[in-house]
């Protein structure tokens, strides 16, 4: 034997390439997560390579095949569950695992989930589970180079076994991940061919399927049936295979739940295919060799069938099956062995261990093991079912459970396995020798129903837990409520109209050119003459009549009324369904199955597919079918037609390839077309926001020159003048004392309401933004973000405990998507994008509070953290919000406006921003942080909102004409002539600005709310008569409830008002910024404790005074008795202090009565609800 033949020369050299791409795969580990799972580092086509490669053995192409030629097509049913399994993970099972971001294994999460001591069972199950699949991959490939190359098949064990324990150990995951995708490069071209080469020596599948004995296509009647049905069920309704060490690994090696489902939703398609494949080739070699043993057919066929070279190839592509899936499980046992065993073990007693030198000798320690292990058995398929017989039922049900939100409980855990353990040893011993398989499945069962019945007798239901949001509820079923679902989907006439309307919309419908198409078709079908049974002639007119009928009122639809209009989509759909799939079933039944109708199945599947939508073409095919069959049934009284071999192959080779086009390309088209139209949409939404914001850009134009107007900037040319006329007085000596008074006074005028005017200008016009403020829950904006860029790769990862926050949700929408597209514009559309959500807080300083000015405030927040690199910076556990500063910057390029833009929105919603533009030696930004405070409304005050806060808003004049109101001035204005020496004329011009500031807004009673300020000041004047403290009750309101700012104030009348109007606000102005920050009742309280300025607390006790004395103006008892309850504990003992001794017996005295007043009831039961 020529050991060093070009066959021979493949497969050492496919056994070399493994060996050095392994090795140098694994250089650089650094952790044991990287060890595990990667970091997370592969992309889509990897994880599904890999998967694939793990998962299509070669014990699955052995001994599928071997199964084929022994038992016939009953050995594809398993394999049909593997599909099913595969769709479960895409669509219930990728949206829940990765919830467990920070698991390396099974183990983990059963740790997780159920404790310390669970994580430990599973990994000796696992470790078990692994231990049998690579043995048995070993044993097939003893079996293979046995027979192909002439070595033993006890050193082929050893040497092979040995070489994957190497590279396994070696690099774990990466080298196990790269050289999988290689193998599976290999075997994606081995195995085709071997069919194909198979099919051809039988003489086509047309030939297979006639040469076939009788017994192959046996199903239900199999001797075997129960054995494979046991097989269906552990891999399609009890899900096992998520028990299997690397599959569970492969799903938590996925970045983002859309990766994770588009993986499997790929291999649910492949899969069965490759599974065809194999079929084929085990029933071809039971065709050409039906005397060999089952478990030799593929390596016959190699040694058979195959030329110098091509041997050698497909020799590889078998190691490459076998290998591929032998190192994912010996990795994966090396990890679980030391990750889920030993470290829980170590961990309980305080003892560290190196994970990753443990991880690496375990993986070569069990690979030796499985050797040893593979040398001793014989059956492959034995052992895959013994590695499932202990795996599947103590894990699955717990497992996928927890996962899919089940509340987890030890107990339950514990009793539902040790209640499984008894049945199986029960049913092993008790069930036949021939029905022992069903104790799988019987036990995974029992483990299921003890779980949920456990469950829902504890939990009094069903308890739901969802892990991103941190919740827990009781699910309870309700008939109700189900039946409420079934006919909210049943398909009514309003929703076909609906439906039809829906996609008519989307994707048109060319019923011109269908219509016309269709006649000449009924005039001569297909151009093709086919004698029709004279029985059925007739019948064959009428339906090409009412065909022609309907397709002419297809091409006349502008002649249609218009109250019919609405019900074309319908129309069109039915005559589509008629003329297409209904008619061709007919005649081909009609005909006898005639072959010209035949042909034309694949050119109607192809039609259908042309002028419909994917799912509409599904839906009326399969409807259309349907009818037809039912229409025949009534007509001719029977379906059974005699079909030849021929026609019954046509049909389904071309109904496969019809299927096979609306998969691949179809679809494809659709999503291309859905994309288009998603994009055409977000183009005109991008257009109708650059219209909204121009003009908004113009009306900040307009509001600017209506503030500059209001202003008087037309006066600074008298102004000027008044200027010249001093330097004239000065040039005369200023010998005229009066008159430069006179001049000073006229220039002070003048320029003091264009000072307080354009005070903040600046701010107010690029800082300043009025804000809709309400929650939104968090998964909502994050839903909404992404479907504004929707063609982007997003990755979300929410590690935030909140489900809402209080903002304004447009805006913040804005700003997120606004910094996604910075991205955008420096890296490919396809480079994804994270975006990590995170806990923190918010600090706001609030010097006033407290007498050392160190009093900071602080909130909740939420941090959202985008960047282009996956691994994201920790967030700290606070940040200082960002009030204070200038205005912000002019940036100079599109990305920067975007950025300022949320610089913006941040400093209105009183938060943080690691962007900052003004830093010109960094243009671009690795990572953008944007921190909100959860409640918005706790910082922001209510008023900034008000459509009076934007610039230019015009200001409106308080109704003084309102009854008593000019009565109440008069008495004021002749009680500080009276009582005090203050300046009037200040008196009077702060009674005008409050009239103007406050407006319009009127209090509860109906009263214009310029009138509390005055009673307030009324008040202060029996506790002080000083000027200063008298401004200050008239203009305590205007800082909190008006854009008024203290440095206006301060501008008017004097730092001494400014003392008393900062102490008695609620609010805290920041330096250098239009915002004010809202203080709590606590803060208030405490900065009232701390002030040292008395005249404050005078204006404090009388504003606490008038609010009491008109208490009965809020409709709600709760508002009225905290009020008194909040004067009794603070204002009445501050009133004894500060000696008013009157004040505090009246606050005293006004408190009880609201306290001891029975409540309305409408207001109680407002209180209760």
């Amino acid at each position: 034997m020529n050991y060093f033949s070009i066959d021979y020369l493949i497969v050492y050299a496919f056994l070399v390439i493994t060996l050095i791409i392994g090795f140098k795969a694994g250089k650089g580990i650094k952790d044991i997560r990287e060890y595990a799972i990667g970091n997370k580092t592969y992309g889509t086509l990897t994880l599904l390579l890999t998967f694939l490669a793990t998962n299509i053995s070669g014990a699955s192409l052995i001994d599928g095949a071997g199964g084929v030629f022994s038992h016939g097509i009953i050995r594809i049913i398993p394999e049909i569950g593997v599909m099913l399994q595969a769709l479960f993970f895409a669509f219930f099972i990728s949206r829940r695992v990765l919830q467990f971001d920070t698991s390396l294994t099974l183990g983990d999460v059963m740790g997780t989930l159920y404790g310390r001591t669970s994580k430990i069972i599973a990994g000796i199950l696992g470790l078990f589970y692994s231990i049998c699949i690579v043995s048995m991959q070993l044993v097939s490939l003893g079996i293979v180079v046995e027979t192909l190359l002439g070595f033993k098949a006890i050193l082929i064990i050893i040497i092979t076994g040995s070489l994957l324990t190497l590279y396994s150990s070696h690099g774990g995951i990466k080298s196990v991940t790269i050289t999988d995708v290689f193998q599976f490069l290999i075997l994606i071209i081995v195995v085709p061919i071997l069919a194909n080469v198979v099919i051809k020596h039988v003489g086509g599948i047309k030939e297979l399927f006639f040469r076939l004995p009788t017994a192959s296509f046996k199903i239900f009647n199999h001797e075997n049936f129960s054995y494979y049905f046991s097989l269906f069920l552990v891999w399609s309704i009890f899900p096992v295979g998520i028990t299997s060490p690397p599959i569970f690994q492969r799903l938590l090696m996925a970045q983002n739940p859309q990766q994770l489902r588009n993986q499997y939703l790929i291999v649910s398609i492949f899969h069965p295919i490759f599974q065809l494949l194999i079929m084929l080739i085990g029933l071809a070699g039971l065709v050409l060799y039906p005397i060999i043993q089952a478990n030799n057919v593929v390596p016959h066929i190699v040694q058979e069938l195959l030329p110098i070279g091509g041997k050698g190839l497909a020799i590889a592509g078998l190691l490459a099956l076998v290998m591929s899936t032998a190192d994912s499980y010996l990795n994966a046992a090396g990890i679980v062995f030391s990750h889920d065993i030993f470290k829980p073990i170590f961990d309980r007693y305080g003892c560290e261990i190196d994970e990753l030198k443990w991880a690496k000798y375990s993986t070569l320690g069990i690979g030796i093991a499985s050797i040893i292990i593979a040398l001793k058995s014989t059956s492959m398929l034995g052992l895959s079912f013994l590695a499932v017989k202990f795996t599947g039922p103590l894990l699955m049900f717990p497992l996928l459970a927890g996962i899919l939100g089940l509340k987890p409980d030890k107990k339950i855990f514990y009793i539902s396995s040790v209640v499984t353990l008894i049945i199986f040893i029960c049913s092993s011993w008790l069930l036949p020798g021939s029905y022992n398989h069903l104790a799988v499945p019987i036990s995974i069962l029992v483990n299921g129903l003890t779980l949920v019945i456990l469950h829902v007798i504890k939990n009094k239901g069903f308890a739901i837990i969802n892990r991103s949001e941190k919740t827990e509820r009781l699910w309870k079923p309700h008939r109700k409520a189900f039946l409420s679902t079934l006919k909210a989907i049943l398909p009514t006439p309003k929703r076909i109209v609906a439906y039809s309307q829906e996609k008519v919309a989307l994707y048109g419908a060319p019923y011109i050119l269908f219509g016309i198409f269709c006649i000449i078709n009924y005039t001569i079908p297909y151009f093709i003459w086919t004698e029709t049974p004279p029985e059925h002639e007739n019948l064959m007119i009428y339906l090409r009549v009412i065909g022609g009928i309907m397709c002419a009122l297809l091409i006349v639809k502008e002649k249609w009324s218009p109250s019919l209009l609405p019900y074309f989509p319908v129309f069109w759909h039915l005559t589509v369904l008629y003329c297409l799939p209904f008619y061709n079933t007919v005649m081909f039944l009609v005909t006898n199955f005639n072959i010209e109708w035949l042909m034309g199945i694949l050119g109607i599947i192809i039609l259908l597919l042309v002028i419909l939508d994917w799912a509409t073409a599904i839906i009326i095919g399969i409807l259309g079918v349907a009818l037809g069959l039912i229409f025949y049934k009534l007509v001719a009284g029977s379906l059974i037609v005699p079909v030849s071999f021929d026609a019954k192959y046509l049909m389904v080779y071309e109904g496969l390839f019809g299927i096979l086009i609306g998969l691949i390309f179809a679809r494809r088209k659709q999503q291309r077309f859905d994309r288009l139209t998603t994009d055409n949409q977000t183009l005109i939404d991008t257009n109708q926001e650059t219209k909204e914001a121009l003009l908004e850009a113009f009306k900040e134009k307009v509001r600017l020159l209506q503030t500059l107007e209001r202003a008087g900037i037309q006066d600074l040319a008298h102004a000027v003048n008044l200027v010249k006329e001093l330097r004239s007085q000065e040039q005369q000596g200023f010998k005229e004392t009066k008159a430069i008074h006179t001049t000073i006074q006229k220039l002070q005028d003048t320029l003091t309401p264009m000072a307080v005017t354009l005070e903040r200008i600046e701010n107010r016009a690029t800082d300043y933004l009025r804000l809709d403020i309400k929650p939104i829950g968090i998964d909502i904006l994050l839903e909404e973000v992404q479907t504004k860029v929707h063609n982007l790769d997003l990755r979300f990862k929410n590690n935030s405990q909140q489900q809402a926050i209080i903002c304004d949700p447009k805006r913040i929408e804005k700003m997120l998507v606004n910094s996604i597209n910075t991205f955008v514009t420096e890296a490919e559309e396809s480079q994804p994008i994270y975006i990590s959500l995170h806990d923190t807080q918010l600090t706001y300083p609030l010097p006033s509070v407290s007498k050392n000015k160190t009093y900071t405030k602080q909130v909740a927040a939420i941090a959202f953290t985008i960047s282009k690199e996956a691994s994201l910076p920790a967030i700290k556990t606070s940040y200082e919000a960002q009030m204070n500063g200038s205005s912000l910057p002019m940036p100079e390029t599109s990305q920067e406006l975007l950025l300022v833009t949320n610089q913006r929105i941040i400093k209105a919603h009183y938060g943080y921003t690691n962007v900052d533009i003004k830093n010109k030696k960094k243009k671009s930004f690795d990572t953008h942080l944007y921190i909100l405070p959860i409640q918005l409304d706790e910082v922001r005050p209510r008023d900034m909102d008000d459509p009076y806060m934007e610039l230019g808003a015009e200001l409106i004049r308080a109704n003084d004409a309102y009854p008593g109101a000019s009565e109440q001035e008069e008495a004021f204005l002749a009680s500080i002539k009276q009582k005090s020496k203050a300046n009037i004329e200040a008196i009077k011009t702060a009674l005008e600005m409050i009239k103007w500031y406050h407006g319009p807004k009127n209090r509860r009673s109906g009263e214009p709310f310029y009138l509390h300020p005055v009673a307030v000041a009324q008040i202060v004047l029996d506790y002080s008569q000083d000027e200063a403290a008298i401004l200050g009750a008239l203009l305590h309101d205007t800082v909190e409830d008006t854009p008024m700012l203290l440095e206006n104030i301060e501008t008017m009348f004097g730092p001494e008002v400014v003392r008393i109007v900062d102490g008695v606000t609620h609010f805290e102005s920041t330096k250098d910024s239009f915002y004010k920050i809202k203080l709590s009742a606590h803060e208030n309280i405490l900065m009232l404790l701390e002030t040292e300025e008395k005249r404050a607390l005078y204006v404090k006790i009388a504003d606490r005074m008038h609010n009491m004395r008109t208490i009965d103006g809020h409709r709600s008892y709760a508002k009225k008795k905290q009020i008194a309850e909040e004067t009794l504990q603070f204002f009445v003992p501050l009133a004894k202090e500060l000696g008013l001794n009157e004040a505090a017996n009246e606050l005293k005295e006004r408190s009880m009565k609201v306290l001891n007043a029975t409540p309305a009831p409408s207001a109680n039961n407002k209180k209760e609800n």
